[in-house]
This record gives structure tokens, C-alpha cells and sequence, in this order.
């Protein structure tokens, strides 16, 4: 056995060196300048000139290769060049929060199967989340945010969907609908006051109020909840449905008619904390799936809040809304995305060990086959929504790829999570099974932040040249 282990660790030694030797030449075959990859495009030549003899960028590549391999033996992973920082001593510092998250993602089923049963979320896992960046995925550095760029985000609530549907949505909906119009629209003192609460994890998160009672996707013509000035403040009255995150969130931006003449310039968004008094948020939501995802109606009588509160300009909301659900769009892509790769993954492991007629039903054409759609479809969905998040980290237009993506990458969801419950059989129906909770999870993805059908509207504008 002794002998054994050391053939092992003798073989990996070359396969990390390979590995090393492999993420060394990328870094240096990445086209273009790699200071101002690092610095921008405004970083000057003096300092670009001192960046490159720091890091050792003049040398010729095998010594920078020496160089690099002698740091790594020495422990030295280098120095963050965003936080200034040593970047082993970063790690450090996240490990113990690493090792505790372990619970809630190295074991899954368990921890999401318990989210769905109460009804509640773990508010001690969202506590550790912030460490890692999740609770200000693309929140700035300075109102303690990750800044993480738009891919990297959408791959961060893969994961979470992956692990649990309910936290997922929840954190979701925290940072791309709850902080992106004060990261985007806000102003220093609302940016300055809000987002570094938010982020912090220790309080509550964020929340977006949109769809009421008889407006749904119709946004322009169906908002009647309205905001009129009254000295220093905006006094709103009126009710919202739907909207996620209510009654564990610092504040709730609300979408308000500011002119009763209506049009595309009517509507405003205005920052409402939840302890303000006249606002009022229903109990929980019973839905089919999500159950630890907070959904509420709320009411707005006489609520009064500053003028200051107004995030943009005073009849831009509706723009600045329909910019935010873009990117929403390709936050609930991603937890759709995980969603399935989570059920596909159950599907696979049961289809190695149920047995039929003597043998594997992972040996049946008919399960194969449904194994191989999943397959592919999810790595369609993954690769259409990661262009979509590139799009929108160029700052270019991305409204019908963000469509594309959520349209398909939900739709995609349901199927393998319906065929997961299908090679599962009969247990699948059942809820000590974890693809029953999936699925169920994941149906909500094709109506949440604009339907199939929107999307659908969305993307004939597009191709008709129609917007």
C-alpha cells in the first residue's frame, strides 16, 4: 500500500509542473499589454514601465519562469494587485470561512432539503458569505463589495444554484436587482450610506418592487402605486406583489408613478427603507418551490421618505429598471444553470446504481439518450449566458442575448429536471429524493424577472429591427 501511494505522488509531480508550466505560458501568451490589462488603459508609461520591472516582466521568460517557480516554493503566491495585499495572506484569511461554508455546499441536498422543509433561509450561512465577496458580487471595492466582473458573477450564482434554489434567488435578487440601481443610478450619499450596509452580511440585504396587483410585465402602463412631493419628502402610497427578499431586507427600491400623465417618463425609483413607518409587507408567499426564499406583497400608505432617496433622475425609472432586469435576466440564467447541472447530476449517479432487468439502467438507450440532451443542453445554456455576461462587462448592448440565455437556459432547467425526476422513476416523485425539490425550484425560472413569453418578445424586436 506504502508502495503504492508513492507511485501516486510520484506520477503527480510532473502533472503539477505541467500544470505550473501550462498557467505560467497563458499568462504570458495572453495578447495585448499586460500593465494596462492590469492598470487600464490610462495608466502612463512611467508607471507601466515600474510594473514591469516589479514583477519581473523585463527578464527573459525562462528566468521569469525560475523567478516564478521559486516563489511557489516558497509559499509566495504573489501580491493582489487590487488589494495590495499578499495574496497568501488573503487566502488565509478566507480559509476559516471556506472550511465553515464546507456545510453548506460540500453536502447540498442536506442543507437546501432543510431550507425547503422550514421554509426559512440559514441566515448564519448569508453571514459567511460576505467574505467571499457573495452579498456584493459587483458592488465597488470602496462600499465594501467583490467589484467581481459580470462573468464571474453569473458563475458565482451557478454555484449557489447548484446547491440550493431558495439561497440562490435570494442572493440573487439581493445584488442584481436590489444593489445594481444605486450602483449604477445612485447617488455618493446613497451609495456611500447603503451598499457597504448591504454588503456586509451582518444586517439584512436589498430588495426591488415592481409587479402589483394588476401589472405585470406591463411596467409603463400598469404602475398605479405613486410618489408626490411634499416639501423635503416623496409620500408614496399603493402595493406591490411579488417581490422577493421583503421582510429580510434593509430597504425595498420602489417603482413609482411621479407623473400622472403616464408615458416612458412617468415612473421613478425611490429607495424605501423597511422600517419606515406605513410600510407594511404581507406574510410570506406559499409557493410551489423556493420555499426559503422570502416572497411578500407590500403596501405603501402615506409613506414618507427624503427627496434624496430618488436613485437616478425623476421619470427615468422605467429605464433604469428594464437596464437592472437585464442583468437579472442573467442572474436567474445562472441559477437555472446550476439547478440543472445539480439535477443532472443526481440523474447520472442513480442511473450508475438503479438496476433493471440484470443490469444498469444507465445501459438503456432510452436513459442515455435523455443523459446526453441534458448534457448538451446545459452546456449550450452555460456558454450562451457567459456571452451574454461578456456583453454586458464590454458595456455593450446585451438586452436580446441576456434574453436569449434566460429564455433558454430556464426552459432548459425544467426539461432535465423533468427528465431527472423520469430516470429516478417512481422515487423521483418523491420528495426524499432531491430532484422532486429541483424541479420544483426550478419552475419558477421561466416567470420570474420577465417570462418566456417577454423574452420571446424581446428577441422578435431584435431580429425585426423593431426597438
Amino acid at each position: 500500500m506504502t508502495r503504492f501511494i508513492l507511485r501516486r505522488l510520484l506520477v503527480t509531480i510532473p502533472v503539477l509542473l505541467g500544470l505550473i508550466f501550462l498557467v505560467f505560458a497563458l499568462s504570458r501568451l495572453v495578447p495585448g499589454d499586460p500593465c494596462r490589462a492590469v492598470l487600464g488603459e490610462r495608466a502612463t508609461d512611467a508607471v507601466c514601465d515600474d510594473f514591469i520591472r516589479r514583477y519581473g516582466l523585463d527578464q527573459p521568460i525562462p528566468v521569469q519562469f525560475g523567478l516564478y517557480l521559486g516563489q511557489l516554493a516558497q509559499g509566495d503566491l504573489g501580491v493582489s494587485i487590487k488589494q495590495s495585499r499578499p495574496v497568501t495572506q488573503l487566502l488565509i484569511e478566507r480559509l476559516p470561512t471556506t472550511v465553515e461554508l464546507t456545510e453548506f455546499t460540500i453536502t447540498p441536498n442536506n442543507y437546501a432539503a432543510q431550507v425547503d422543509e422550514t421554509g426559512e433561509l440559514r441566515w448564519e450561512a448569508i453571514q459567511k458569505m460576505p467574505m467571499l465577496g457573495l452579498t456584493g458580487l459587483q458592488v465597488p471595492e470602496e462600499y465594501g463589495g467583490a467589484a467581481l466582473d459580470s462573468v464571474s458573477a453569473a458563475i458565482a450564482l451557478e454555484e449557489l444554484g447548484w446547491g440550493c434554489g431558495s439561497t440562490a434567488l435570494a442572493i440573487a435578487a439581493h445584488n442584481g436587482l436590489g444593489t445594481t440601481p444605486i450602483v449604477l443610478y445612485g447617488s455618493e450619499s446613497l451609495k456611500s450610506k447603503w451598499l457597504p450596509l448591504v454588503s456586509s452580511g451582518k444586517n439584512k440585504l436589498a430588495a426591488l418592487a415592481l409587479t402589483e396587483p394588476g401589472a405585470g410585465s406591463d411596467l409603463q402602463g400598469g404602475v398605479v402605486t405613486k410618489a408626490v412631493k411634499d416639501g423635503n419628502e416623496w409620500v408614496i402610497n399603493g402595493a406591490k406583489m411579488w417581490c422577493t427578499n421583503a421582510s429580510i431586507a434593509e430597504y425595498i427600491i420602489t417603482l413609482v408613478r411621479t407623473d400622472a400623465k403616464g408615458g416612458s417618463r412617468s415612473l421613478s425609483q425611490i429607495l424605501v427603507p423597511t422600517n419606515t413607518p406605513g410600510l407594511r409587507i404581507g406574510p410570506a408567499e406559499k409557493k410551489m418551490g423556493l420555499h426559503g426564499s422570502p416572497t411578500h406583497a407590500v403596501t405603501y400608505e402615506d409613506v414618507r421618505v427624503p427627496l434624496d432617496n430618488l436613485i437616478g433622475e425623476e421619470g427615468k425609472g422605467l429605464q433604469q429598471t428594464l437596464s437592472t432586469l437585464d442583468g437579472g435576466r442573467i442572474g436567474i440564467g445562472a441559477i437555472s444553470i446550476g439547478l440543472a447541472q445539480a439535477a443532472f447530476e443526481y440523474a447520472v449517479n442513480y442511473a450508475r446504481e438503479r438496476k433493471a432487468f440484470g443490469k444498469p439502467i444507465a445501459e438503456q438507450q432510452a436513459i442515455q439518450w435523455m443523459l446526453a440532451d441534458a448534457a448538451t443542453e446545459i452546456e449550450l445554456a452555460r456558454t450562451m449566458l457567459y456571452k451574454a455576461a461578456w456583453l454586458k462587462e464590454q458595456a455593450r448592448n446585451y438586452n436580446k442575448e441576456a434574453a436569449m440565455a434566460k429564455m433558454f437556459a430556464t426552459e432548459m432547467a425544467e426539461r432535465v429536471c423533468r427528465n431527472a425526476i423520469q430516470i429516478h422513476g417512481g422515487y423521483g416523485y418523491s420528495s426524499e429524493y432531491p430532484v422532486e425539490r429541483i424541479y420544483r425550484d426550478a419552475r419558477l425560472m421561466t416567470i420570474g424577472e420577465g417570462t418566456s413569453e417577454i423574452q420571446r418578445l424581446v428577441i422578435a424586436r431584435h431580429v425585426l429591427a423593431m426597438e
